[in-house]
């Protein structure tokens, strides 16, 4: 029996970008007049006075204007002051700056991009025309220069939190988790109420299989936001990852708790029973996931739950169910075999294996599972080469080891079945059936001593396993020793009666008297 790989989910909901704050601008400028000297008074009549001509706008004057159209959401007129103070003052690098946001504000993101470049260009060490290039670039979708332009705001001012936590994002978005760590710590150093960097870093760690630095951002992130489903979600999946699949199971639930719409939990709440070996409680789990939203895989994974309680009918029905909605699944048709071979319905099970072995050639579990129907239907021969090839596929694979072992001593082949059960107790030493048939292999062979040792240890593994007691019995006997063998069949009156009449049978050709 071979237990399905369970999936591991990391799920990390997408964060989103802080836009960076507008920068400050200038108040008005106070503009300073000279009072006029008062004419001397003529004798001849005065002409009317002629208003002198309006000053001339500054490139200042031009910029405070854009920054009240700015500031009352007229960004068009705003472009248009901002672009008269540059073409007074073509160093503005603040009208630049300004240029480029109200273009932003506009949706006009390839000429932001140019404004900041040219503010940019005119004062090199100023983290705002920066900051406002990454958002352009985020619009046009080009996160390999926004990424550059945050590396810039980051140096130039280390310790502004938001331009931290949006470089390390847009690392984590490109794929490149590595990097992303460094700038999330430092926005959580900076700003330790941000829930947000801090989940952010957990789903990062979770990505790199740093799960317990995950486990350990996720509280941070809970502790600040206890009402986030999604934190509790990937702490969840952080705890599974690591083994604690106690502490996952917690996880979820709070998950429900939380957010009962949330039901994709179900399926990673299965996950964790299963870890656990609750397979009543993953069952239910795994029922929920399906009536939510029916899945391949969680049909699956529930088919393999109903097998670990041996209700193989119902695990038949969710693995048929599995293949109907993702058909050419290897893995379901190999759990479909063996579901139906242990209900003895063989001739299904070697059908479903072979589709299997159809649909993934390298699968050594559905050889070996084909070799194992194949002997339950006295087909040995037929049995060798698939659990052959399992073997090929797998060298250590002890299931496999065992299965051509009893094709082999059923075909009467006893030095290739000690062999076989050679390696399949050396792989799995605590197995007693293995040691029980290495012991039947050994005394086909007449190799009784050997055999004594090997049923002695199967029965060591195992006190209650009455076929072990019977052949050490029979061992013991063709090795000459029927007082050991009469100590089996005492042994075997209360263990298994028949057995016991069958061993004493053997050894006195004749059945044992009834006692009243």
């Amino acid at each position: 029996e071979t237990e399905r790989a369970q999936r591991e989910i990391a799920r990390a909901r997408p964060v989103k970008k802080k836009t960076a704050a507008r920068p400050a601008r200038q108040t008005a400028r106070v503009r300073e007049t000279t009072p006029r000297a008062t004419p001397a008074a003529r004798e001849t009549p005065r002409r009317p006075a002629t208003p002198p001509p309006p000053p001339e706008l500054t490139a200042e004057d031009y910029n405070d204007q854009g920054d009240e159209f700015f500031d009352v959401g007229q960004y068009s007129k705003a472009v248009e002051a901002y672009r008269q103070a540059i073409s007074l003052k073509p160093d503005y690098a603040e009208s630049y700056n300004s240029l480029g946001d109200a273009y932003l504000n506009l949706d006009r993101s390839t000429e932001a991009v140019e404004a900041y470049k040219q503010a940019v260009r005119l004062k090199p060490d100023w983290d705002e025309p920066y900051n406002g290039l990454a958002d352009a670039y985020l619009n046009l979708k080009k996160e390999p220069e926004a990424i550059e332009a945050y590396r810039q705001v980051v140096r130039l001012k280390p310790n502004q939190a938001d331009a931290q936590y949006n470089l390390g994002s847009l690392y984590y978005a490109a794929g490149r988790y590595a990097e992303a760590v460094e700038p999330l710590k430092q926005a959580t150093r900076l700003d330790q109420q941000n829930w947000e960097a801090f989940h952010h870093l957990g789903v990062t760690f979770t990505n790199l299989n740093q799960s317990r630095e995950a486990v350990e951002s996720f509280k941070q992130a809970i502790r600040i936001k206890p009402d986030y489903a999604d934190a509790h979600f990937n702490l969840g999946v952080a705890y599974y990852n690591a083994g604690n699949y106690n502490e996952a199971v917690e996880a979820y639930k709070q998950v429900i708790r939380l957010d009962a719409g949330f039901t994709e939990i179900y399926s990673n709440l299965g996950d964790a029973y299963s870890k656990l070996k609750r397979f009543t409680d993953a069952i239910e789990a795994y029922k929920q996931a399906v009536r939510s939203k029916p899945d391949a895989e969680d049909y699956g994974n529930l088919g393999w739950a109903y097998s670990q309680t041996a209700k193989y009918a119902e695990a038949i029905d969710a693995y048929r169910r599995a293949i109907q909605l993702k058909a050419e699944t290897a893995e379901n048709y190999n759990n479909l075999g063996y579901a139906l071979g242990k209900l003895k319905r063989w001739n299904e099970a070697i059908d479903a294996t072979k589709q299997a072995i159809r649909l993934r050639a390298d699968d050594a579990e559905a050889y070996s599972n084909l070799g194992w129907a194949y002997n339950n239907t006295g087909r040995h021969n037929e049995a060798v080469e698939p659990l052959r090839q399992a073997i090929r596929l797998k060298p250590d694979y002890t299931v496999a080891h065992f299965n051509i072992g009893i094709s082999y001593s059923r075909l009467g082949q006893f030095t290739e079945a000690v062999a076989a059960f050679q390696q399949a107790t050396r792989l799995k030493p605590d197995w007693p059936e293995a040691h029980n048939n290495l012991g039947y292999a050994y005394g086909s062979l007449n190799r009784w001593k050997d055999a004594i040792a090997s049923h002695k240890e199967a029965i060591r593994l195992k006190p209650d396993y009455a076929g072990a007691y019977f052949n050490l019995g029979y061992a013991y006997f063709k090795n000459g020793d029927k007082n050991a063998a009469l100590d089996q069949y005492k042994i075997l009156q209360t263990l298994s009666p028949d057995l016991a009449k069958k061993l004493y049978l053997l050894i006195y050709k004749k059945l044992p008297r009834q006692t009243a």
